[in-house]
């Protein structure tokens, strides 16, 4: 505060405190708004210039206010105006960075406080203090904005269109908005994290409450009046044994019912699980993708497939010495590979790829085919020597890529270093290949002249598989 500043700086007098900080609150707003669109620039400098007084005089009177107050909806998030790194501030980032921030608690949060706990110090806080200056979607400037973008008679945005989800705008110009059109990325469909039943709803998801736009445009999919098309409301609880969960097989924000899982979970089932998909991404805060891929206890079993490595737990090490697991099965899956003794995670031997610099567009696949008893974990090591722009290195696994790497990994001598590189599977049949693809065309860098363009090789060695149960 800043009577507890003046106590330890002897500030001069009252009329003196008032007059000198109102040129620091002026001063921060336009640094704030320099980053953003030049038409918001000067609304909000012009606003911080005439109302120096105001700004002032509450900050003197009423410094026990809570930040943020004269500015609902104002999301606070980490200052990333030039010089004010160590602040948490309510003001307006610049477009890619709204929309790349906005629904993530990571990044955006409704209090200065929860800000400054959550990056800096849950015990200090911000160290540099705040920067209270508020933004351009604040509530009491925008609640007016809905009625001016809807069209057509209706009150309420989507009546029109039954059955038809709202979602983020994303068509060419679009800042800031929700609409209920045919404009999304297919991933979206029947996630409740990004599809919502109402404009509100999706405002309130992506913009405190506050969109610029509404365009209420309508869908192919609008169901006529039944409201039941593409809607997730009515979602039927889980069975035991299909409870949704955060995966653990899939980067970002993703809920499933694969029952892949650490056994830890099952001892506060309460905090992992969900009966419903859309619970547990109320809980994540949203979701990029939601997997419904529930094991079926009523399944028949697969006929015998000698090609498929029988692992039965719970431990199985694949080292290419000739030693727990033979690789004859490997070698015959995987023609564009062999065995070398170049390098080596452990004993003499390891795998890697035949490197053919005269094949663009290609993938060269190391096949590993396992039939899991149990849930389990597959760790590898991989020496990766790939160029950037030449080839990458990716773990696919059943068809679906999971990892990948576009350039050489190294170590402190600046050498390709071994990686551990690690993914888990559900029980049952499944194919793993770590594959070298590459570019789709000869690079004009072409042919590789310095270190970081790598040699186009990888080497794998080691595969761990532990069973989890």
């Amino acid at each position: 505060t800043r009577d507890g500043c003046c106590a330890v700086n002897a500030c001069p007098g009252e009329s003196a405190d008032t007059t000198t900080e109102a040129p620091a609150t002026a001063t921060e707003a336009p640094a704030t708004t320099t980053e953003e669109a030049t038409t918001a620039a000067p609304m909000t400098t012009t606003e911080a210039t005439t109302t120096t007084s105001t700004t002032t005089e509450a900050a003197t009177v009423t410094p026990t206010d809570e930040p943020g107050l004269a500015y609902p909806g104002c999301f606070w998030h980490f200052d990333i105006s030039p010089g004010q790194q160590g602040k948490c501030t309510n003001s307006d980032l610049p477009p890619g960075v709204f929309e790349a921030w906005s629904g993530n608690p990571m990044y955006m949060f409704d209090t200065a406080d929860e800000c400054c706990r959550a990056k800096f110090s849950p015990d200090t806080g911000c160290p540099l203090g705040i920067n209270d200056v508020g933004c351009t979607y604040a509530s009491e400037t925008t609640t007016t904005a809905a009625p001016e973008v809807t069209t057509g008679p209706t009150e309420v945005p989507g009546a029109d269109w039954p059955g038809c989800k709202w979602h983020m705008d994303l068509s060419d110009g679009a800042y800031m908005g929700c609409t209920n059109s045919d404009d999304f990325p297919s991933a979206w469909e029947g996630n409740p994290g990004q599809m919502f039943d109402t404009a509100a709803a999706c405002c309130d998801k992506w913009y405190g409450g506050s969109c610029k736009s509404i365009e209420d445009v309508g869908c192919s999919y609008a169901s006529g009046g039944d409201g039941e098309t593409g809607t997730t409301s009515t979602e039927a609880p889980a069975e035991p044994g299909c409870m949704w969960h955060m995966s653990t097989t899939v980067s970002g924000k993703v809920c499933t019912n694969d029952q892949v899982y650490p056994p830890s979970w099952d001892d506060n089932r309460s905090q992992w699980f969900f009966s419903t998909s859309t619970e547990c991404c109320e809980v994540r805060g949203g979701c990029d993708n939601v997997i419904d891929d529930c094991p079926d206890p009523n399944a028949p079993e697969e006929p015998e497939d000698p090609s498929y490595m029988k692992i039965p737990g719970p431990r199985t090490i694949i080292d290419f010495e000739g030693g727990a697991m033979a690789y004859i099965d490997i070698l015959a899956e995987s023609p564009g590979w062999t065995m070398s003794s170049d390098h080596a995670y452990a004993g003499d031997s390891s795998m890697t790829n035949v490197v053919d610099d005269e094949s663009w567009g290609t993938q060269s696949d190391l096949v590993l085919k396992v039939d899991l008893a149990n849930p389990s974990t597959i760790t590898f090591r991989a020496m990766i020597d790939v160029g950037q722009g030449y080839e990458t290195f990716a773990l696919f696994v059943d068809g679906q890529q999971r990892n990948t790497y576009g350039q050489r990994i190294t170590g402190a001598d600046a050498e390709p270093t071994w990686l551990p590189v690690t993914t888990s599977l559900p029980p049952g049949r499944h194919v793993l290949s770590m594959s070298v693809v590459k570019a789709p065309e000869r690079p004009e860098s072409w042919p590789r002249d310095l270190k970081s363009e790598g040699s186009g090789s990888v080497w794998v060695d080691e595969i761990e598989i532990f069973d989890t149960l």
